[in-house]
C-alpha cells in the first residue's frame, strides 16, 4: 500500500509497479466474458458507456464486477439508470440478498423457512451498518476479530462480500485486519444503519447540515 511505501528500505526494492485498472477496452473483454453472449455483451456495454458514474466505476476492476451484477439482476436497468452511488450499491445489495435467499427457498422449498432466512439477512445487513456507522464516528476504517466477534459477523457469506480480509503478521503471531472494500461501501452501510435504526449522531448531523 502507498502508505507503507516510506517503511520499506530502498535497497530492498527491485521491481516497482502500477496499477492502473482496467482500460476501456479492458472493461469491454470484462463485459463479454461476464454476459457470454456477446450482442448481450455490447447492450450492456453501450449502456455503461451512456452513464459517465457507472463507466468511470468500471475502471476499477471490483466496481466493473458490481455493475454487471446489477445489469445482470436488473435486465439492462431498462427502466433507468443509477445516478448516484447510493444507487448502484442499494441495487447491488437487494441483488446479492435475492440471488442468496432464491438459493435458500430452492434448496429448503417452504415458506417459513423463506422468512426465517429474510429476517436473518436483515440482520446481517444491520450488523454490518451498525459496524460501518461506528468505526465510521471513530474515523477508522480498518478493525480486528474482535469487532468482527462483537457483531457476530465472523464467517458470514453475505458479509465477507463486502469486507476484505488481510492477515497481518506481528511479533509472535498473526492478527487478522478486515476493512470494508472501499471508503464508499463503508459509508454506504453507516448510512443505511442511519436510515434503518434511526441513530444518528451530533456529529453526522452537524456535518449535514453544514
Amino acid at each position: 500500500r502507498p502508505m507503507a511505501v516510506s517503511y520499506v528500505p530502498v535497497g530492498s526494492i527491485d521491481c516497482f509497479a502500477v496499477i492502473t485498472g482496467f482500460s476501456c477496452t479492458e472493461i469491454r473483454d470484462f463485459f463479454q466474458r461476464y454476459f457470454q453472449q456477446e450482442q448481450l455483451a455490447q447492450e450492456m456495454f453501450e449502456k455503461v458507456v451512456a452513464n459517465k458514474l457507472m463507466l468511470t466505476l468500471c475502471y476499477i476492476p471490483a466496481f466493473c464486477h458490481i455493475v454487471c451484477s446489477i445489469l445482470k439482476d436488473s435486465d439492462g436497468l431498462s427502466r433507468g439508470s443509477p445516478k448516484t452511488m447510493t444507487d448502484i450499491y442499494t441495487q447491488y445489495l437487494v441483488a446479492l440478498l435475492r440471488t442468496h435467499s432464491l438459493g435458500r427457498v430452492a434448496v429448503h422449498g417452504d415458506k417459513e423457512g423463506d422468512l426465517s432466512e429474510e429476517q436473518r439477512l436483515r440482520e446481517i445487513v444491520l450488523k454490518l451498518g451498525k459496524l460501518a456507522y461506528q468505526k465510521l464516528m471513530d474515523h477508522e476504517t480498518l478493525f480486528y476479530r474482535r469487532d468482527m466477534e462483537a457483531v457476530q459477523l465472523l464467517d458470514c457469506a453475505i458479509s465477507s462480500t463486502f469486507l476484505d480480509k488481510t492477515s497481518v503478521q506481528e511479533p509472535g503471531f498473526t492478527e487478522d485486519v478486515f476493512s470494508f472494500t472501499h471508503l464508499t461501501v463503508q459509508e454506504f452501510f453507516a448510512a443505511l444503519h442511519c436510515s434503518m435504526a434511526g441513530e444518528v449522531s451530533p456529529d453526522v448531523s452537524e456535518h449535514i447540515s453544514s
